[in-house]
């Protein structure tokens, strides 16, 4: 087989050359975004040991760093393969390719092949010189990059010859202006001898002995972190590369990814490789937030992504300082604390991707609603609409004249709906929700304990026909002791919002016309953390049929929008 060098000089390649030996027609081109979308095998061992480290060859313990941009794809109709100039080998050594052999299994053998010559000689190579012979050594490794054995090959080297010193516009010493010369040799086209029944593992060539003409490449090997820089389906850049391995995306949302700036493109490949289950492949939820995030991205480009929680913020949210910063006041309790809530709450980690924005409220909505979480999802997917994300949506007009407290409460209040509808949805129990809350229930029988509680919670509820209880969640708010870690959520963050110049439980202790005071703010939270789930029978019963304990709540409820700061900084 032909083994072909190639280096990370990003030029036009395409071309069709014929293999001596063998008289086939070989295609060789750039690899390009459809290889990584549609061959996931390939896509399966190079996104499975991203930045894996080499044993038992030259160089051990160096991360493998494939120049994806610079990538090679040969095929003869029969046979192909991708070779991919490794993008980091330590200075000063030899150019080295790593090589995916195609196998008629439909496998790949892997291979790291290392020339006798580096990067900057290779990057001086002309087109006239002595041919000769030279060693090179080729290294079989497994999916892990551990080598299974290595063996030496003939390779064809070039000796060439160009001007140093001079006047010497072409750099060939037989222009008459060429005082000096200098000469140098490199690898550039090569056949493998005497290793079997075919001049490389695993291929389909035939051992040759004879010499061939290759289409080789001239350029540097640069040891660099990747870079982005293509913009069209001609090449391939590094993030780009994985990012398409793991997300099945549209020809639109391709070129998406290929124009983001590169600080958002690690972002999502980092995001997904933390995200990953046993076999390599992305999470479910991970992956419909990822390209979710490049959906949004494409309709709002001034879109902020919050990774750590999977929170996307609509422009909307994300351009109102108040909210943002009273988010952003959330986040310095802890980066995750989205994630935190829920841990917290449920037991078990996020399982929601959540978008926050600020816009009107239905009019088929009850009126005066501070928030909305909604989501449009159908079992059968009929009409492919389904949300990769559950929506909050927040009234101008509460944003505006709330305190900061009231928003983080709201915050956390949604974001525990978000988490309620997306659970519901994947233990099966939720058929399909429109974004107005109409939900169809499932009557299936559910094997999974925490399915058969949940559901009997939501009979015991009346969640389901005939009775309907819209009020569903809010009651599991109460059972579940969501409502407890709320008032400790509000605990947390209050030293974050509190005005320490014009103190909030100062001021409501100290108002002439309180009731109820003095209050401890475990007591005033707690009354907070009432607000919208006055439908619930636990607030009938322990708040509505309690004259006192009413009051109380209208009070703190009033006290709190004008005794606790509305700004935020």
């Amino acid at each position: 087989m032909v083994v072909f060098l190639f280096s990370c000089e990003k030029e036009n390649i395409d071309d069709t050359i014929t293999d001596v030996a063998t008289e086939k027609t070989v295609f060789q081109r750039a690899v390009n975004y459809d290889d990584f979308k549609s061959n996931k095998e390939l896509f399966r061992i190079i996104a499975k040991n991203d930045n894996s480290t080499t044993q038992n060859r030259p160089g051990d313990g160096q991360p493998i760093e494939l120049d994806y941009a610079s990538g090679v794809y040969l095929d003869d109709h029969e046979y192909h393969s991708y070779t991919f100039p490794l993008l980091n080998p330590p200075v000063g050594e030899n150019l080295t390719n790593v090589f995916f052999s195609f196998q008629p299994d439909g496998s790949y053998r892997i291979f790291i092949v290392e020339y006798g010559h580096t990067a900057r000689e290779i990057e001086r190579l002309k087109l006239d010189g002595t041919i000769t012979s030279e060693l090179f050594t080729y290294t079989e490794v497994d999916e892990n990059y551990q080598a299974l054995y290595d063996v030496q090959c003939t390779t064809i080297t070039m000796t060439f010859s160009w001007c140093t010193e001079g006047n010497h516009p072409g750099g060939y010493p037989a222009d008459p202006d060429c005082e000096a010369s200098a000469s140098d040799t490199v690898s550039y086209g090569t056949f493998c001898e005497g290793v079997g029944s075919d001049s490389f593992p695993g291929s389909s060539y035939p051992t040759s002995n004879g010499s061939t003409h290759s289409g080789g490449g001239g350029g540097s090997n640069q040891s660099t972190t990747p870079t982005t820089g293509c913009k069209g389906k001609n090449c391939l850049d590094y993030e780009i590369s994985l990012i398409l391995g793991y997300l099945n995306l549209s020809n639109e949302l391709i070129d998406v990814v290929n124009n983001l700036n590169q600080s958002t493109q690690v972002e999502i490949l980092n995001f997904i490789q933390q995200n990953l289950d046993e076999n390599g492949s992305v999470l479910p939820e991970a992956g419909a937030f990822a390209e979710e995030v490049v959906n949004v991205l494409n309709q709002n480009p001034d879109t902020e992504i919050d990774f750590q929680n999977r929170n996307i913020l609509h422009p909307s949210f994300k351009n109102n300082q108040k909210a943002k910063c009273v988010y952003d006041k959330l986040k310095g309790l802890s980066n995750t604390i989205f994630n935190d809530i829920i841990d917290e709450s449920f037991g078990s980690l996020k399982n929601s991707n959540i978008q926050f924005e600020i816009g009107n409220i239905p009019a088929q909505l009850p009126p005066n609603l501070d928030a909305y979480t909604n989501t449009n999802y159908d079992e059968n997917n009929v009409l492919g609409n389904n949300d990769n994300t559950i929506k909050i949506r927040f009234n101008p007009a509460f944003i505006q004249n709330a305190s900061t407290i009231e928003i983080a409460l709201i915050l956390i209040h949604e974001s525990i709906h978000a988490e309620l509808t997306n659970r519901a949805i994947k233990l099966g129990i939720i058929k399909s929700v429109n974004p107005l809350g109409y939900t169809i229930f499932s009557n299936d029988i559910e094997y999974e304990l925490q399915g058969i509680i949940f559901k009997q919670l939501l009979v015991n509820y009346n969640a389901f026909p005939p009775n309907s209880n819209s009020d569903w969640q809010h009651d599991l708010f109460n059972v579940l002791n969501y409502r407890d870690e709320m008032i400790e959520n509000l605990l947390n963050i209050h030293p974050w919002l509190n005005d320490s110049q014009n103190d909030y439980l100062s001021n409501i202790n100290n108002d002439l016309t309180g009731i109820g005071t003095p209050f401890t703010l475990t007591e005033l939270f707690g009354y907070l953390s009432w607000i919208g789930l006055e439908e619930t029978q636990e607030y009938q019963n322990q708040i509505l049929n309690d004259t006192q304990s009413l009051s109380e709540k209208v009070y703190v409820e009033y006290a709190t929008k004008t005794h606790y700061t509305n700004n935020c900084n």
